[in-house]
Formats: C-alpha cells, structure tokens, sequence
C-alpha cells in the first residue's frame, strides 16, 4: 500500500506538471494509458489489502475497506478496460521501436524520455528482445511491465521525496516485473475451448 501511495504521488506531480491548457498532450497516449491503468489496478489492490486487514469488520456498510473494494473497481473497467489500455501501451511501445528500429527493450527504454531514469534499476527484467506477432495475453503484460517502469521514472522525478518509501516502492515494481518477466517468457498460447461435452463431467468419472 505504501508502494501504490508513492507511485500515485509520483503520477499525481507527473500530471501537474504536463497538463494544462499550454501543454501539447496529444502525444502522450503511452503515459495517459499508464496513469489511468496502473493507479486503477492499484486502488483495487490496496482495497483488497485493506479489507483483509480489516477481517469481517472490513464488510459493514460504514467501512472504509469494503466500501474501497466495491467503489475502486468500476474504474478498472470505465473509460476502456485496464487490459485494453495495457495493450495500447504495448503497442504504442513496439511501434516506436520498430520506428527506431530497436527489438531489445530494455534498450528502447533507456532512451526513452519518460523512462530513461527507471529502466536501468530493471535491467535484468528488461534485457529481452520482442518479435512482431505478440498474441493479446502477451501485449498485456508487456504494457503492465511498460506502466510500471514509466511510474516509477515519475517517482524519481520528485526531487527530495522520502527515500525510503522510494526504496520500497523499487523493490515492490522488481518484484512486479520478475513476475510479468516470468509469464511473458512462458509463452502462453492456451486459447478457450468453445465446445468441451467430452470427457469434461466429473461425475461421470465416480465409481
């Protein structure tokens, strides 16, 4: 929860700082994506965290936890789906590689504008190369592993913020990232069965 906190701040001096009526936003779509699809994950994530913590006092009507959980999860969905928007990082991200014609990203990143101060304290989950053809599954967790990288540089651009919850906050997103490094490398390509009758009751399988 302190991780979500400090990502938020950093996301919150972010776009303080580039909005506004005097500011061309048109190309920031990637970092637009990114605030609207990580701090709504994070929400979530921090009620649910909360509500556990909470135990059954976290479900009365008047408390703050169970109220959390039910309120922040419309914003995963509104205004498009995070998963959505987590692919449209992703392919904002392979189009400006495949302009600059990069396919390790990790490189791409560390020249990228808003990402160049982050990306080198994820060199390890960053350092693989990304072919064309990537099924929905895998754009989706690239762009989660994108947003998280692009939030922390926002982090690191609050000169003076506590360190310490800094820190936190880095090891919270490696943790992250070995994960999404973890399912991105596994290739999934399980797509949903439409038709499953067979062999797929298990009463049928009791003696």
């Amino acid at each position: 929860m302190q991780a979500a906190f400090t990502i938020c701040s950093g996301m919150c001096a972010y776009s303080v700082e580039a909005s506004g009526i005097e500011h061309d936003v048109s190309g920031l779509s990637i970092e637009a994506n990114t605030l609207k699809a990580l701090v709504t994950d994070l929400m979530q994530e921090s009620a649910q965290i909360s509500l556990q913590l909470a135990g059954a006092n976290g479900y009365r009507l008047d408390h703050i936890a169970g109220r959390s959980v039910v309120d922040s999860r419309p914003f995963q969905i509104f205004e498009g789906s995070n998963e959505m928007l987590y692919s449209q990082i992703a392919e904002g991200v392979l189009k400006l590689m495949r302009k600059a014609k990069e396919t390790n990203l990790y490189e791409f990143l560390k020249g990228y504008s808003n990402a160049n101060l982050s990306a080198p304290y994820f060199q390890n989950q960053l350092n693989f190369s990304l072919e064309t053809g990537l099924n929905q599954r895998d754009m989706v967790t690239l762009g989660r592993m994108i947003a998280r990288v692009i939030s922390f540089q926002f982090v690191l651009q609050i000169n003076g913020f506590n360190s310490e919850l800094v820190e936190i906050t880095r090891q919270h997103i490696l943790m992250d990232l070995t994960m999404f490094q973890g399912q991105f490398a596994s290739r999934n390509i399980a797509n949903p069965l439409v038709e499953y009758n067979d062999n797929s009751d298990w009463m049928s399988f009791l003696s």
